[in-house]
């Protein structure tokens, strides 16, 4: 069974040792970053070919990753509450570094190095967000610039007739059109 699999299925927490839940709860956000990270950069190489096939079957893989991620984050919450409790501190506010002051450091290195790899992962699949963002911005631009250039063409030239109010009657004299947009 995969990390997301175990994820969705059942939680990867024993409720025996806080600090190795957390490390497993980390671990199995970790394997769905990574997830997200390859259909991050599928979802780039899809738009850049436009292939739309291709956007919808990734869009339908990132909901249940989305989903895991959320569910993962309720039981992390459960899981530091106890903790949060005893150390006086507001379990949203309670951090790795915090529980690794109060732990020691060799039952605190899993943990760290657990949340590192977390935040190393969930940064590169922010900035493969990004990356597609921008490309998208790009796509968008050039659309909306061929669509500028291709208003002021038909408001310009007197082969298509003026689409904005104004224009000669429709009968004799009307210049050629190459087409005629009268209904």
């Amino acid at each position: 069974m995969t990390p997301q699999e175990l994820a969705v299925n059942t939680l990867p927490i024993t409720g025996e040792d806080a600090i190795v839940d957390l490390t497993s709860l980390l671990d199995a956000q970790v394997a769905i970053y990574d997830d997200m990270l390859e259909v991050a950069r599928g979802r780039f190489a899809a738009l850049a070919a436009n292939d739309v096939e291709a956007l919808g079957s990734l869009v339908g893989r990132e909901g249940p990753m989305l989903a895991s991620l959320r569910r993962l984050d309720s039981a992390r919450l459960m899981v530091l509450r106890p903790l949060a409790t005893r150390l006086g501190v507001d379990v949203a506010r309670l951090t790795v570094s915090r529980i690794a002051e109060e732990v020691g450091p060799e039952r605190a290195l899993p943990l760290v190095s657990s949340r590192d790899r977390l935040v190393a992962v969930a940064t590169r699949v922010q900035d493969a967000n990004e990356q597609n963002r921008r490309l998208l911005e790009a796509c968008l631009d050039s659309v909306n610039d061929l669509a500028q250039s291709l208003l002021q063409a038909i408001e310009t030239n007197p082969q298509y007739g003026s689409l904005v109010g104004g224009g000669s009657a429709p009968g004799a004299g009307d210049p050629p059109r190459l087409a005629d947009l009268r209904a």
